[in-house]
């Protein structure tokens, strides 16, 4: 079944609505631009009122994205994943004294949620900050080209606290 780009989110959650699907990378136009491409985007999500009353939304999604190294200037792809938990309830969290554990939604007049900005929020925040392949990865070094900062320098001074030792020694014959 289709999920809908723009959802009655009290409808869903009345009927406990539980999805595994996967979405179309056009839904996802910001996310796009992020990355040099977006593929194998997988959602699990379901609906539901929990013990207190708090109408929530739970699941994870995850996409293959390829991103350029800031290392080397190469793409590469790398799994982004997010799981999320929100409820539109804040004055009832507020109540039960819960909600800084808890992150908010909102809905419109009518209690449309939409849904897919919000996933596409989940993966951008999941993004990294630099794109870079890890450490060890052979596709990133270059040829010659060595990744460290500078020289490093031994410190050939003489320990302050080897004056004291011989002093303390010499004070003791």
């Amino acid at each position: 079944m289709k999920l809908q780009e723009k959802v009655d989110f009290n409808k869903l959650v009345a009927s406990e609505a539980n999805y595994d699907i996967e979405l179309d990378k056009s839904s996802m136009p910001r996310l796009q631009e992020a990355c040099v491409d977006v593929d194998n985007i997988k959602l699990k999500v379901k609906f539901y009122k929990d013990l207190q009353g708090l109408r929530n939304i739970e699941g994870s999604i995850s996409a293959l994205c390829t991103l350029v190294c800031q290392r080397c200037g190469n793409n590469y792809e790398e799994m982004i994943e997010s799981s999320f938990k929100s409820t539109p309830d804040l004055k009832k969290a507020e109540s039960l004294r819960i909600a800084d554990k808890l992150d908010f939604i909102e809905l419109d007049e009518n209690g449309v949620f939409e849904l897919y900005d919000y996933l596409e929020d989940c993966l951008l925040v999941s993004l990294p900050i630099v794109a870079a392949h890890d450490d060890n990865d052979e596709n990133c070094q270059r040829q010659g080209h060595d990744w460290s900062y500078g020289d490093i320098v031994e410190d050939k001074k003489e320990n302050p606290f080897d004056i004291l030792k011989d002093l303390k020694g010499s004070l003791k014959k």
